[in-house]
């Protein structure tokens, strides 16, 4: 049963979960101020208060406030946000520019494409993914009749074509071609549903990159959550004192 609802729970994040639309989330800046401060501040910070500590053996005056220390491991938490840097790092350089640049279809529209640009869009997109991505594509473009085969030749590094009657590009899956072509008439509800494949196929791309994130946060998660611990018995312990 355990074993069954790992499986079940892996599926479902390796199928779904672990996409990069829901990396993002993550890396909102508060929290990636914290970390990142606190990455660069602590070991002043620290430094600071050995000053100060060493301070207080000569001066009884600054005796009075006691010893100064952190309730908690900050060489734990540096350890995290170090890991939540490496994380923010390959995400800004690894996560594909398309999903930055538009992680809704709202965002998407907000920039007024013709629906043409879809086409341009995807054949940015066809080269950038493995094969089973390329696979899955054609096979949304053809199911959902964006694309359809043809007989010409065609090569995948050919630009799309503007032409009156839409915007065509060939391409190559295999040994046949296809050519998937756009025209001003697109409506609304067939650009949403293009957008998402595409969102859809960079979202499931670079699997060990994505992978390797999930892996930074989580140790990130880890160790900030000891420190959290330490806080609390800390109080706990002091509280008992009184």
């Amino acid at each position: 049963m355990i074993w069954q609802s790992f499986q079940s729970g892996w599926t479902r994040f390796s199928n779904e979960s672990s996409h990069w639309q829901f990396l993002s989330r993550y890396f909102h800046p508060a929290l990636t101020r914290f970390f990142v401060s606190w990455f660069a501040l602590a070991p002043l910070a620290v430094n600071t208060l050995d000053i100060v500590s060493a301070a207080q053996a000569s001066h009884p005056i600054l005796m009075m406030f006691g010893n100064l220390e952190l309730p908690f491991s900050w060489i734990i938490l540096w350890f995290a946000s170090f890991a939540y840097f490496v994380a923010f790092l390959i995400y800004t350089f690894c996560a594909p520019s398309f999903m930055q640049r538009y992680p809704s279809y709202l965002a998407y529209a907000e920039r007024g494409h013709s629906p043409r640009w879809l086409a341009w869009e995807s054949y940015y997109a066809y080269p950038k993914l493995d094969i089973s991505q390329q696979q899955k594509f054609l096979e949304r473009l053809l199911a959902k009749k964006f694309a359809e085969s043809t007989a010409s030749a065609g090569n995948p590094s050919e630009k799309p074509s503007v032409e009156g009657d839409g915007t065509k590009w060939t391409f190559v899956y295999g040994d046949k071609s296809y050519v998937l072509s756009i025209n001003e008439s697109l409506s609304e509800d067939r650009q949403r549903d293009l957008f998402w494949e595409l969102l859809g196929r960079y979202s499931a791309s670079k699997v060990y990159i994505r992978y390797f994130i999930w892996v930074s946060l989580g140790c990130a998660v880890v160790m900030t959550a000891i420190t959290v611990i330490q806080n609390i018995i800390f109080v706990i312990r002091y509280l008992f004192e009184l």
